[in-house]
Formats: C-alpha cells, structure tokens, sequence
C-alpha cells in the first residue's frame, strides 16, 4: 500500500485514497509522520519482532499506547484502529526520504482486520 499526503480509508475493502474527504483513516507527515484522521489512532508495535503481531496482539497495542502520530521507522510495525473500528497491521517496506516536498511516499504490507 502506497500512503503519502493523501489520506487513504482502511474501512473500505482495498484501501483507497479519498483526498481530504471524511473517509480517511491516515496519511503521511513531512519528517516521516504517519497521522491518523477521524479518530484513528496508531501504535508502533514494541513486541517481538521476529514475527508480525496478531489481530488480539494489535487490538491491545492500539488500547494501551494508540496516539494520534507515530514516527515511521525503517521496519517498523503499526497497528491501527480505523475510524470503523477495524484493526490493521501496518509494515514498512519503503520509507520515503526525509518526506520534504515531494517524497513523502511510504509503502506498507497491509492487513486489515474487520472487528465486526
């Protein structure tokens, strides 16, 4: 998943980005800042890392230590809990430049979780 500027909506079934609409879920920072817009809140998962966290593993994260922003880090995991309420684990595979003007882009492995 590509995630830049734009804010993109995790609640639909492949993310999509919705401009500046209501639907956004997050969006890039410059400084390399992932925000989260509707009431998304993000954690940088601090658990093990020789594997990805599990739904229930992300869900607690996002309970305890969900914030607004998180500072991307090379290999970092977030989880998410979308404006819908849906978990979502978030891996950095490309972490753009400094995210100064134009190179704000970051691409993520994705998983999203529905709650429901």
């Amino acid at each position: 998943m590509l995630l830049d500027h734009e804010p993109k909506d995790l609640d639909t079934g492949q993310p999509v980005a919705v401009g500046f609409a209501d639907e956004g879920d997050v969006y890039t920072l410059p400084g390399n800042e992932i925000e989260g817009w509707n009431g998304t809140m993000i954690s940088l998962w601090s658990g093990r890392t020789t594997r990805l966290p599990s739904y229930e593993e992300c869900t607690n994260m996002v309970d305890a230590e969900g914030t607004r922003k998180q500072q991307l880090t090379k290999n970092g995991v977030l989880c998410v809990r979308t404006s819908a309420g849906n978990i979502a684990r978030l891996k950095l595979t490309a972490l753009g430049s400094d995210g100064i003007g134009s190179d704000n882009r970051n691409m993520f492995d994705a998983v999203i979780w529905d709650a429901s």
